[in-house]
């Protein structure tokens, strides 16, 4: 159903409790023959990292830590406070800064909503000092390099 087929009249939270079914018993609910449904809703979990903990992770992006390097990004094998492993790529320049801010929000954006147990999940991201995206480490490497027989360690 098409946002624009609610009636105009409903008010955001009225919709959101429509939509939820979270309308009391005795609470009169919104004409218009919508339908009541039960969405179950995650908040996303996603970190925005400051420089500062990206560095202190990645051992200030060490060329010992370098597991990736593309035409627009370098990848970084990194540790958190809390003993979690995470990859973390960092854009590199482009010649446009309008280029490379919507690239980057193009792949987070991807990253953010796909779910599958051999993609590799957004643990968070960090603007501050360039763009940074950080995710989940698989000690498999990338899936070209499962493909191809390289494993990192």
């Amino acid at each position: 159903m098409r946002l624009s087929t609610f009636p105009p009249a409903m008010k955001a939270s009225c919709l959101e409790r429509k939509c939820l079914g979270m309308f009391q018993s005795g609470e009169e609910q919104p004409k218009g023959g919508l339908v009541q449904l039960e969405i179950p809703m995650r908040k996303p979990c996603w970190r925005n990292f400051d420089l500062q903990e990206l560095v202190a992770a990645t051992d200030n992006f060490s060329h010992e830590n370098l597991i990736g390097k593309g035409g627009h990004a370098e990848v970084y094998k990194g540790r958190l406070p809390d003993g979690q492993f995470v990859a973390v790529k960092r854009l590199t320049k482009k010649e446009k800064e309008e280029e490379r801010t919507g690239d980057f929000l193009s792949e987070l954006g991807i990253i953010a909503h796909v779910t599958h147990p051999n993609a590799a999940q957004l643990v968070g991201f960090g603007v501050e000092g360039g763009l940074h995206m950080v995710l989940q480490f698989s000690p498999h490497g990338s899936l070209a390099s499962v493909l191809h027989g390289i494993f990192f360690q």
